[in-house]
């Protein structure tokens, strides 16, 4: 039967076989569809499209004779899943995630996924990438941090005062709990009021109880040669090579003394 544009059909309830539509068809109800559903044009859909099939319902796309499967979207079992290349199942064939005409990602058939333009982010923090399916006995296997920035570094004193500080350049980089700092400053040693040991302060990130990282520093006016700190609370404390502190009375007098610091320490 062919529904034509100036035609009609009256009564109530009718059913038909095969129904051919030249023009629009509107209808205010429902449409039980028990058989398959060609659309040769587009298909304009102004509500909700329900799939109700069993044992699963899944929304097939094939090609132009119906031969192979390309991919479809189905439910099961709770989870829902979208299946690529479904008939020929070709060696390098991809999910591909596309947006503004623009291929974002894609996921290959040995399972790689590919982040064609953009980051991956973490949108919780606390969370990251899980390695606990690699085998270990570590306490942790998730990398939840990465950042790179600068730091303000100040020489001060335990007990009260400060030098003057020139910062030439402080980076650093944190991976998970460890911070790696770098640093080239210059101190006017010539009217500090340093009293005590002499610490770096201005840590970008506090220093962990448990921490048992360090560094070395070499100088050119503090003291001669190269010493080391170890890191306490939230500075960095210069020391003698053992646990002897360097004190305000250990520091060389002059107009400008030069540090270049590397360190490396655990943070909470």
């Amino acid at each position: 039967m062919t529904i034509k544009q100036n035609g009609g059909i009256f009564g109530r309830n009718p059913t038909f076989n095969d129904v051919t539509i030249e023009g629009e068809l509107t209808f205010d109800g429902d449409i039980d569809v028990n058989s398959d559903l060609k659309v040769s044009g587009d298909l304009e859909v102004l509500g909700d499209i329900t799939v109700n099939s069993s044992p699963f319902p899944e929304v097939i796309l094939k090609d132009a004779d119906l031969s192979n499967v390309y991919g479809r979207i189905y439910s099961a079992s709770g989870n829902t899943a979208i299946e690529s290349d479904v008939t020929n199942q070709q060696a390098g064939s991809s999910l591909i995630l596309t947006v503004d005409g623009d291929t974002k990602a894609q996921i290959s058939s040995g399972g790689n996924l590919t982040v064609n333009n953009g980051n991956l982010v973490i949108g919780t923090s606390g969370k990251g990438i899980d390695f606990s399916a690699t085998s270990g006995t570590g306490t942790s296997e998730l990398f939840d941090d990465y950042e790179e920035g600068t730091w303000t570094p100040t020489l001060i004193g335990t007990t009260s005062g400060s030098a003057t500080v020139s910062v030439t350049s402080a980076n650093y980089t944190k991976i998970g709990n460890v911070v790696h700092l770098f640093a080239h400053i210059n101190a006017d040693l010539s009217s500090h009021n340093i009293v005590g040991a002499v610490d770096i302060g201005g840590l970008p990130f506090s220093v962990s109880a448990t921490n048992n990282g360090g560094g070395t520093a070499s100088y050119n006016a503090f003291v001669n040669g190269i010493v080391l700190f170890r890191p306490v609370t939230s500075t960095l404390r210069l020391t003698k090579g053992t646990s002897a502190s360097w004190q305000s009375t250990d520091l060389a007098s002059g107009a400008s003394a030069l540090m270049m610091l590397q360190a490396t320490y655990r943070t909470a």
